[in-house]
């Protein structure tokens, strides 16, 4: 798998900095996918939930963890897949960017991850 690529324009289109996230990104959503049980050929059939809880992605030890918290409040599987990918666009975009996240619609991503409709979501 490729690195997924950030960049932000400025107001006439013209790229003002581009930044690529780790290839770790993309492990650690395989990881915790595995650990849910979940398999490519399954996430087509898991409905967007924008209402799902926020997992933790920087570290594996933090994504078990809140993972498991999660499970033991009764989250569906269908939430805590949601969540996951929630927090890893949200620590990818930090990491790439500095530590904040970029507002407005003047952001262009590429990379093989933004094929996942939960992730470009």
């Amino acid at each position: 798998m490729g690195s997924t690529r950030g960049a932000r324009t400025k107001p006439m289109g013209a790229v003002a900095d581009a930044v690529a996230m780790p290839k770790s990104s993309t492990h650690r959503l395989l990881g915790e996918m595995a650990r849910l049980g979940l398999d490519f050929d399954s996430l087509g059939n898991i409905p967007i939930d924008e209402r799902a809880p926020m997992v933790a992605t920087r570290c594996a030890v933090f994504a078990k963890t809140d993972l498991s918290h999660l499970q033991q409040e009764g989250h569906t599987y269908q939430a805590l897949y949601n969540g996951l990918c929630k927090g890893l666009v949200m620590s990818g975009l930090k990491s790439v960017f500095g530590g904040s996240i970029p507002k407005g619609k003047d952001l262009l991503l590429s990379g093989g991850l933004l094929a996942n409709p939960h992730i470009r979501h």
